[in-house]
Order: structure tokens, then sequence, then C-alpha cells
């Protein structure tokens, strides 16, 4: 099974999304992850007819909806929105996430935002640095195995660290995400967003870069997204 994101540079390059797969969308904070992923899963539930299962750790069910639901689509919500499940529950852990998905009798797409809010077993151990990227590789690994048991994509935010912004040219790599244990070992496709607009107010490119930073077996590129 493959379901397609509905940005056409990049199915061209990465032919959709396959089961089983584990996806990392990777940026800063104001690059567009959450933007990205709706966008991704509003073509999955309207021009694929399919079932996208979000979990929501940063915005309510009521804001996914609102979000969901852009004037720009000037698509009716009714029309897709019975082919989305939103959970929002901000404390649920990796095992739940794993729960709720196998009580769904069919789910094609699942899209979790984002790995650094999901809540570690006990929380003190994050106190160190070393225990948070010990945590949130344990999540990455966890999350991939929930992919291929239940032979589903998934598509797993990342927020990258601030030494991104700390360099002169402030576009992401894949080393960043190295930073956050083993997701960009773990991942089949990176996806690493960026937005020069947001570095340099005088701009007058608005587009966002989509880099194919990983792609397991495939091509690597860019895609400009407006």
């Amino acid at each position: 099974m493959i379901v397609k994101a509905g940005f056409l540079g990049l199915d061209n390059i990465i032919g959709g999304f396959k089961a089983g797969e584990l996806v990392v969308v990777g940026g800063r904070p104001g690059m567009g992850k959450t933007s990205f992923s709706l966008d991704i899963a509003r073509h999955v539930a309207l021009e694929e007819n399919k079932k996208v299962c979000i979990f929501s750790y940063e915005n309510s069910t009521e804001q996914v909806k609102d979000r969901l639901h852009s004037t720009q689509t000037f698509v009716p919500l009714a029309r897709y929105i019975n082919n989305i499940f939103i959970e929002d529950c901000p404390n649920l852990s990796v095992s739940e996430i794993r729960a709720k998905l196998s009580e769904l009798v069919q789910v094609d797409l699942v899209i979790i935002d984002y790995v650094q809010l999901i809540p570690a077993a006990n929380a003190q151990l994050l106190n160190a640095q070393q225990s948070r990227v010990e945590h949130v590789t344990e999540i990455s690994r966890t999350i991939k195995s929930i992919a291929k048991e239940l032979h589903v994509p998934i598509l797993l935010c990342s927020q990258l660290p601030r030494s991104v912004e700390k360099r002169e040219n402030c576009r992401p790599q894949l080393n960043d995400l190295f930073e956050n244990g083993s997701l960009g070992q773990d991942a089949d496709v990176v996806l690493l967003l960026y937005r020069s607009s947001y570095y340099d107010y005088l701009t007058v490119n608005d587009l966002s870069e989509c880099i194919i930073a990983k792609h397991r077996g495939g091509d690597l590129g860019t895609v400009s997204l407006i």
C-alpha cells in the first residue's frame, strides 16, 4: 500500500509513503512541520479517500480541525473529516499510541506531532541531555516497530536543535537529527523543512523547501513548496 503526499514534486521523487515506513519530518519552529503534515493528511483523506490518524501533542482537536479546514481549501470540512481520527491527549505514551492504533479497524496513514512532546515513562530521566537523547531514541525505535507491525506509514514530526541556527547557513542537514537520538538512523525517509523568509524578512521569496535528506534505496533532492 502506498499513500501519496499530494505534493507532485515530492511524490515524483519518493513515490509516496509506503506501508511500514517511518518518515521523519524535521525542522526548527516556524518552518511549517504541522501545516505540511496536515496538508498531507487532507490530501490522503479527501483525494485518496483513505483513513488518517493524527496524534497531536501541541494542538487540541478543534485547533487541528481549524487548521485542516483552511479557507484556502474551499472544501467543506465534512467531506473529509470522517476519514480523519484526531487524538489530542497530551500525556499519551508511545505504548498507548500502539494500543489506540490497534483498536482502529483501518488506518492508512499515521501522523505524530511531535516526538519531543511524547512523555517519558519517567519524567526525571529528562533532567540530563543524554537521557533525553536515549528517550527519543527509544520512542523512534518503538514507533518504527509499530509501523512495521501494523503495516502502515508513520509521519513523525521532530523539532531540530537550536544548533541549526548557529550556522551561517540555517538550512537543516541530516546530521542535525542525530542530536535527537537515532531518529535519522531509524527513519526510512527524512524530510527537512526550511523557509528562508523566516530568517530574512526582506526576502521576496516566500517558498518553503522540502529537503529529502534520506530516502532508503531512492533518490534525494529538494522540492519547492508554496
